[in-house]
């Protein structure tokens, strides 16, 4: 164990590791040339979302993230790690960091780590060269574009690494695996190998694509010297290259104006949109799971998709991602009718063009459904339709005269019953009250138990259960009938008003959970739900 340990240790002390407050900022490298690329990572214990970072002097580009769970000693420790890949654009020495990252929740802020990158060497060559190829140099601001990196040689190679692009404001997709082919350039034969992808420019105006850099060994021919036959054991030594093309200058477009209403910057071309809802029989107050199925090429947002909007007849859930193919998106939306309906309307999707230079629009067909009946009430307070109180019922009437009086012998039995009667009453009141109290405290002390379990779970979805339960004991409601319209039965009980328009917010928050769950705001979820059952305890 000892000797896992101190490998550890060295390995970090290798690599460069900064660690703040639990996190820890690590480097493959800390001194490059300026051909070179180090990969950053972000070790994040706990609960986290991608830290989104840049670093001034440097191309950033996100690599991914992996999951890790170590146990040492019976202690199970659970992190996150986040990599991205990071190019210089000039020499010096470089401060990385600190970052501000979301640990569990909260706001954190990282470490930093020194970077040195020296100027290094390249080799203009002709027998081995590096080219951006790009169909166009005027396009649009969101508009996927091909390119392609080619890699031209006519010596042997080894130890080939995926080229890196470099360039501001712009998004790469994954390349795809290279096919190569053999091409004659001014009569000389090239082995050709094409790195294929898509670039994505998101700032407009003038934007340089490149250089794009590539790493390798080349195989160079040394024969023996001396000996008998000099000429018949030749040998070859690895030598390392650093492969640099030239850059290209990009003139990035906004779509024209005016855009057409409901146009969202979604960019490409897009052939059909397809919406399907299911069930497609149902009651008022159920929900439905609308699908949205959209076919073509191009750069889309989930901001930029045609959703449906809560009206009178729906109440509607964040739209999202479930699936990405080559050529089709597949997204959700969870729906609740409020009342009888027919049809799920037909919903239209507007994008741009970039080849036509016009704004088009594809437009889906209406869902037939059947939702029947009107959504339930959750108070059980409303009185029969049919029964009138009479007028003057409720008055108590004084009488004229004392009326008869009892004999005076009763007269002390009556009064030691009416007092056993008052002090048993008493007596019974303070009973009940005070284990509506207890029985009130212990409501609050299972529901903080039972919060910081979940928080410790990571289930969020759980959290409304808890809240009903609690509020159900408090105010001796029906927990298993509450949604939002207890709002109204706790207004008329004098509770704060500030309190529950935060009571509202979080229950809105916690049913979105049960249809389109937001995992990098789960955290704040739990605090606001212990908060919550804190401040009611506090009002009494």
């Amino acid at each position: 164990m000892r000797r896992i340990l101190c490998i550890l240790a060295i390995t970090l002390l290798i690599s460069g590791t900064v660690v703040a407050e639990g996190i820890e900022v690590l480097t493959d490298k800390t001194e490059i040339s300026l051909q070179d690329t180090i990969r950053l990572t972000l070790r994040i214990p706990g609960q986290s979302s991608q830290p989104r970072i840049t670093v001034e002097g440097w191309s950033v580009s996100y690599i991914g993230s992996s999951n890790q769970l170590t146990v040492i000693n019976g202690k199970m420790d659970q992190f996150t790690e986040y990599s991205y890949r990071l190019a210089p654009t000039k020499t010096g020495t470089f401060i990385i960091g600190p970052f501000q990252v979301v640990q569990d929740g909260q706001t954190q802020t990282t470490g930093s780590i020194t970077v040195t990158v020296v100027q290094g060497t390249q080799e203009e060559r002709e027998d081995i060269f590096l080219k951006i190829d790009i169909p166009k140099n005027r396009v649009y601001a969101y508009e996927k574009v091909p390119v392609t990196l080619l890699l031209y040689t006519r010596v042997r190679t080894e130890n080939l690494q995926w080229p890196e692009l470099s360039g501001e404001g712009l998004l790469r997709d994954e390349s795809a695996e290279p096919v190569p082919h053999s091409e004659v350039i001014n009569g000389q034969t090239y082995q050709v190998v094409p790195f294929q992808t898509y670039v994505t420019f998101i700032q407009r105006g003038q934007q340089t694509l490149g250089p794009a850099t590539m790493k390798c060994e080349v195989l160079v021919q040394s024969s023996s010297r001396g000996g008998l036959f000099p000429d018949f054991f030749t040998s070859y030594e690895r030598r390392p290259l650093v492969l640099s093309s030239s850059s290209i200058a990009i003139d990035v477009l906004a779509p024209p104006l005016p855009a057409p209403e409901g146009f969202a910057g979604a960019v490409g071309k897009f052939t059909e949109l397809f919406v399907d809802v299911d069930p497609k029989s149902t009651i008022a107050g159920e929900p439905l799971t609308l699908t949205l199925q959209l076919f073509g090429s191009g750069s889309v947002h989930v901001s930029s998709l045609p959703a449906l909007e809560s009206c009178a007849d729906f109440q509607v859930y964040p739209i999202n991602l479930k699936e990405e193919n080559e050529g089709s998106w597949v997204y959700e939306q969870v729906i609740i009718p409020k009342a009888p309906v027919r049809e799920i309307p037909s919903l239209t999707f507007c994008y741009f063009d970039p080849e036509a230079e016009e704004y088009l629009e594809v437009t889906s067909s209406p869902v037939p459904v059947s939702v029947l009946g009107e959504v339930a009430s959750s108070t059980t307070k409303v009185a029969p339709p049919n029964s009138r109180e009479r007028i003057g019922q409720d008055i108590l009437f004084i009488k004229d005269s004392l009326g008869r009086q009892p004999k005076s012998g009763s007269l002390p039995i009556v009064i030691a019953v009416s007092w056993t009667l008052l002090v048993g009453g008493v007596a019974i009141a303070r009973f009940l009250w005070s284990n509506r109290v207890q029985d009130s405290k212990k409501a609050a002390k299972d529901a903080l138990r039972e919060l910081s379990i979940l928080e410790r779970k990571q289930t969020p979805e759980e959290i409304l259960p808890v809240l009903q339960n609690y509020l159900g004991g408090k105010y001796g409601l029906n927990p298993y009938s509450m949604d939002r319209s207890v709002l109204d039965d706790l207004k008329a009980l004098d509770v704060d008003p500030v309190l529950l328009s935060r009571l509202e917010d979080l229950l809105a928050r916690l049913e979105a959970v049960r249809y389109a769950r937001d995992t990098e705001k789960d955290g704040e979820l739990f605090q606001l739900a212990l908060d919550m059952v804190r401040d009611f305890e506090r009002i009494g």
